[in-house]
């Protein structure tokens, strides 16, 4: 994995990166134009290798930490893992034909597609979602042809920020905002190659999916909380050489339930769809007492799939919590699951006060049942056992209140 110009040597055996055999210079150069170059370096890549540290702060408690590596061959062949502080891996591999998603320890579902084109291009949820292995320097390698999928161009263009070093390199830090959910966001480039060695985003459009009044609660002041997601790379290796081949093959985990996502381009945003019988499932309290599904017949029932590690579910469950206070004694259910183990869950519980139900899928049944992917899935279930709304992702209160209306809820 090794193609290390004579010049920058000492630089790389250091900080374990090797150059393109190019010289670049940012001299005088716009955001635009540096931001471009870049794009095209990482395009022609043949092959590329990183490892980097990802730690996110929703401003709701401690920050998220993930330890991740990246091992790509053009065009789209790659093996992207985000091992969570928490214990949780997600894991997203293509073979260049087919592709898989999955979380271990598994929660008894793996997401099967058809490759896409490239890695720029690829739309599953564990490339496109910060949470889980996306990363703003994934859409870099579909070139400076793709700026404006990358740049949102009607926000302003990039900044130029004084020069900074990351982990000893001299790198360029570039300001512009994305497309997408990342909203601010700097990357800093090495001046020398124009590599990417360090993100910061603060996940602005991600926050525009609460009301005000939502956020002034969750933040317990007059202000949103603050995000913050930040990304430095201290190993990157264009042009790597991987000896082992098997990495990339998308193999099942033996006992998993694959679901087939026809193409990755028209992926529902929800799991199962409204008016279907909801599936039934068993889980455990916290006590380990098995429960199901069906045991609330004739109630309308709330489930909140979610996670101690996932940022978007400590936005969610303080909604849920609040929900479950006002209409408990009104009819309302709620069952809030989670595929971790006690000794994770009950802690996060008790720090934040929650008293909610809550349930251990320890087997992936639930999770499995209603093809969860990505968390947190809120779905609501009427007293005739059909599913009222099933939405992956949180869109804030106010939808919740709807469906839990057209379930016959008197709110």
């Amino acid at each position: 994995m090794k193609r290390i110009q004579l010049c920058v040597l000492a630089t790389a055996l250091i900080f374990g990166v090797g150059c393109q055999g190019v010289s670049v210079s940012v001299k005088d150069k716009n955001g635009e134009t540096l931001l471009k170059e870049s794009m095209d370096i990482y395009a022609k890549m043949k092959s590329f290798h990183a490892k980097y540290t990802w730690i996110a702060s929703y401003g709701l408690g401690p920050a998220v930490k993930a330890e991740r590596e990246i091992s790509f061959v053009a065009p789209n062949q790659y093996n992207l893992n985000s091992k969570i502080d928490s214990g949780a891996t997600f894991v997203a591999i293509s073979s260049g034909v087919d592709s898989i998603g999955y979380t271990t320890p598994t929660s008894g579902a793996v997401q099967k597609a058809a490759a896409a084109s490239s890695i720029a291009e690829d739309k599953s949820m564990m490339l496109q979602h910060p949470m889980f292995c996306g990363t703003p320097v994934l859409q870099f390698f579909g070139g400076s042809a793709r700026y404006g999928e990358v740049v949102d161009v009607s926000k302003g263009a990039p900044t130029v920020l004084a020069d900074e070093k990351v982990l000893g390199r001299p790198c360029v830090p570039i300001k512009y905002y994305a497309k997408g959910q990342n909203g601010n966001t700097t990357v800093w480039v090495g001046k020398a190659d124009l590599l990417v060695y360090q993100v910061v985003y603060d996940n602005a459009e991600l926050a525009k999916l609460m009301s005000s009044a939502e956020m002034k609660k969750l933040s317990g002041g007059t202000a949103p909380p603050k995000m913050e997601t930040r990304e430095t790379y201290s190993l990157i290796e264009p042009s790597a050489e991987f000896k082992d081949k098997t990495i990339f093959e998308a193999k099942v985990p033996a006992g998993s339930k694959v679901i087939e996502v026809p193409t990755q381009s028209k992926q529902a945003s929800s799991p199962i769809k409204e008016g279907a019988v909801a599936p039934n499932f068993v889980v455990k309290t916290l006590e380990g007492k098995a429960t199901s599904l069906s045991d609330f017949k004739g109630k309308i029932v709330l489930v909140d799939f979610w996670a101690t590690w996932c940022g978007p579910c400590r936005e969610s469950l303080p909604i849920t919590e609040k929900l479950y206070k006002q209409f408990r004694d009104k009819g309302l259910v709620v069952m809030t699951i989670s595929d971790e183990k006690k000794s994770a869950v009950t802690p996060f519980l008790k720090e934040n006060k929650y008293t909610f139900p809550c349930y251990l899928d320890a087997e992936g049944s639930a999770f499995s049942a209603y093809s969860v992917e990505s968390i947190p899935t809120l779905l609501i279930v009427g007293r005739d056992g059909k599913v009222i709304s099933c939405e992956s992702g949180f869109g804030g209160e106010a939808p919740i209140r709807a469906a839990l209306k057209k379930a016959g809820l008197s709110l």
